[in-house]
């Protein structure tokens, strides 16, 4: 039986820092009387940066690039400053330390903050440790979180079931306080006009393995690119020894085929270049999955759930999901999702051609 959440230690010690935190900046720190900045926390995962990137943009526009900063996860701090955003890093270990957090939020109120905007989907402590008047976030009706939603001044009700550029909307129109098209916040990070178009990027992880085909079936999608590109290189990217064992299977099963193994031999910033560069992009429901939509990169994505607020519905875009009828031949205990594993080879042939009668802006058809 799974422990009540409120019982849970690290619950209870995240709650507990955060209210001794918020007594010490409430005794002993002084506020500025006339904060100007603006602070935004963003930092779910690389795809949540990557697809409220325009809105971002809007916000920056809004109040201006030098009063605009960035709060995000210390591991996420380099997409940050990719995307050129003014960042503070925070550690895990600043979140869950208490002196460590005292002294960073110390810090962090220094900066003298006029509004703070939580742009996550999730809530979490943070809100209750920022001195300003105005505190703007989405409400989070979840039992462990939804004690944090009284540190807002003014909370934003998004429908999570709603495409991820629909709740993207109403929280956009409810900060900038007025009509916006859908359109509009489309990300669009591609910012090298002379792009090259060289060999196909795939994919091979995700936040959950479940989202993860086997890699007895990826061997066989890598035969039909193969098939129609036989020129190209094909570059294996992702992190982590789960990662890296599939990418060593699929080399060692493809002996014949031109295989880059890239798995934890870049940083994020190289990963992005390279599938800046690519012809074709494959992955699954993950972080690089939304940065390709974001370059209007031609790609094709493989999703255990069509129902996913993360299925983009673009031109250069072919989600794939599970058929109808069971073709799944196979059992693997380490990728066991019958769903992601049940997207037939045809289906894939058949997003290939798709993808290859799309024509972008300055380039050729394949």
């Amino acid at each position: 039986m799974e422990k009540k959440y409120y019982l849970k230690k690290s619950y209870i010690k995240n709650l507990l820092n955060m209210y001794i935190t918020r007594f010490f900046l409430i005794l002993f720190f002084k506020k500025e009387k006339n904060p100007e900045n603006i602070l935004i926390k963003i930092s779910d995962g690389i795809g949540d940066v990557v697809i409220r990137s325009r809105l971002s943009e809007k916000l920056i526009e809004k109040f201006g690039k030098d009063k605009v900063y960035f709060l995000m996860q210390e591991n996420y701090k380099q997409l940050g400053e990719i995307l050129g955003y003014k960042v503070i890093g925070i550690s895990k270990s600043e979140k869950y330390n208490l002196l460590k957090r005292i002294r960073k939020f110390f810090e962090i109120n220094k900066l003298g903050i006029k509004i703070f905007i939580n742009l996550e989907g999730k809530n979490d402590s943070v809100v209750g440790n920022i001195i300003t008047k105005e505190k703007i976030g989405i409400s989070d009706m979840d039992p462990a979180v939804k004690i944090y939603n009284k540190f807002y001044t003014k909370e934003i009700k998004v429908n999570k079931n709603e495409k991820i550029l629909n709740q993207i909307k109403t929280i956009a129109e409810s900060i900038l306080e007025g009509e916006l098209k859908e359109e509009e916040l489309i990300p669009n990070l591609k910012v090298n006009i002379n792009f090259k178009s060289e060999g196909i990027v795939i994919a091979i992880g995700s936040t959950s393995r479940e989202k993860v085909c086997s890699p007895y079936r990826m061997a066989e999608y890598i035969k039909e690119i193969e098939k129609e590109f036989p020129k190209e290189k094909i570059y294996l990217v992702g992190n982590g020894k789960l990662q890296l064992e599939y990418a060593e299977y699929l080399i060692k099963k493809l002996n014949e085929v031109k295989i880059i193994n890239l798995v934890d031999r870049t940083n994020l910033k190289e990963v992005f270049e390279i599938i800046e560069n690519c012809k074709l992009f494959i992955g699954f429901d993950s972080g690089l999955y939304n940065y390709s939509y974001s370059l209007r990169k031609k790609t094709i994505a493989l999703f255990k759930d069509l129902n996913s607020p993360f299925k983009h519905e673009a031109e250069w875009v072919k989600v794939l999901g599970p058929e109808k009828e069971k073709i799944n031949d196979f059992e693997d205990e380490n990728y066991p999702n019958k769903e992601i594993n049940n997207i037939s080879i045809q289906s894939f042939i058949n997003a290939l051609n798709e993808m290859k009668m799309y024509k972008r802006e300055g380039e050729e058809r394949w």
